[in-house]
């Protein structure tokens, strides 16, 4: 949950709270904003908590724009919440996450999409209550966003309403004075992968050269898993990544003069491939002596070894040299 002034809030999907990123207090506005994850068909429940309970507060719960509920907070009572939109005195709707619908419908080029959807706002105000009557049996309304042109620059998740089912009675409404805004939070609700692409949310540890129980080891260059008990070879000096830039690489670097940190770690990583080059090498020479070897006296310097042994000369011929 999000918190300040000892005031909080949170959304509830399948009965946990959504996890907060990126929070922010206004004290200006007296916002509080952050970013939660949504999925698609999922029912929420909105909630707020406060840990001084001894005026009267009224909490106000907005989703795209729209205000679905404002409950009143008793005296010595701590929690409001909101389930649904009211449907009536005995009926509500309950709130789900669902997909942005687009159309390629040019009748709706040039429409624009509020500033306000994909967003949840909870407001709570200091009031003093003024007379009650009894609660008249009306709908309060609410209007989905509806299709958008495919041109047009969506947000991932919009707000809809599930079917109508009964609640408990609404007997009571009353006339509010507001006193003073005292906080409101702000939920930007986005898919999951939105998130994590924009950075908002930490992307999860790669499965690289990691070993889950009972998984096998991920070859970094296949993908593919690794026979078990064998160490992971050098990758072949055809496989090395070429660090060096071209001519335009170079400029743009040279523009940056304040990125020597990033020259540096460059420079690592070339000094670093090379001495792997340079150990890729002397394996390989390596091999090919040990292949020369294996491979015996069979040919020396390309001549058979049979041709290339001097043949034993007669005694004549060693006297007729000598006497020469």
């Amino acid at each position: 949950m999000v918190e300040h002034g000892g005031i909080s809030a949170h959304v509830v999907v399948d009965g946990a709270e959504l996890p907060e990123y990126a929070s922010e207090y206004d004290e200006d506005s007296k916002k509080l904003k952050c970013w939660i994850p949504s999925e698609a068909g999922k029912e929420f429940t909105l909630r707020l908590k406060r840990e001084t309970s001894d005026y009267y507060g009224e909490t106000r719960f907005l989703v795209d724009g729209q205000c679905v509920l404002a409950r009143t907070c008793e005296e010595n009572s701590s929690l409001c919440s909101c389930s649904g939109l009211r449907n009536g005195v005995r009926s509500q709707r309950p709130l789900l996450f669902a997909n942005t619908k687009i159309s390629d419908d040019d009748a709706l080029l040039g429409g624009s999409v509020p500033a306000e959807v994909g967003t949840i706002s909870i407001e709570h105000w200091h009031i003093e209550k003024g007379g009650s009557h009894a609660c008249k049996d009306l709908k309060r309304l609410f209007k989905p966003t509806g299709p958008v042109h495919e041109r047009t620059k969506p947000v991932g998740h919009v707000t809809i309403l599930g079917d109508e089912r009964p609640c408990p009675k609404k007997r009571l409404a009353g006339h509010v004075k507001y006193v003073k805004h005292l906080i409101t939070f702000v939920f930007q609700y986005r898919p999951q992968e939105f998130l994590r692409a924009n950075g908002i949310v930490p992307r999860p540890k790669t499965e690289e050269n990691l070993t889950l129980d009972g998984a096998k080891p991920i070859s970094p260059l296949t993908g593919t898993p690794e026979p078990r008990g064998k160490k992971r070879k050098a990758p072949a000096v055809r496989d090395f990544i070429d660090l060096t830039e071209d001519d335009d690489g170079a400029k743009a670097h040279a523009g940056e003069g304040d990125d020597e940190e990033q020259a540096a770690i460059d420079d690592l990583k070339a000094e670093l491939e090379i001495k792997r080059m340079e150990l890729q090498l002397s394996k390989l020479e390596r091999q090919k002596r040990k292949k020369a070897k294996l491979a015996g006296p069979s040919k020396v310097n390309g001549v058979k070894a049979s041709q290339g042994k001097p043949q034993e000369k007669s005694k004549q011929e060693m006297v007729k040299e000598e006497s020469v």
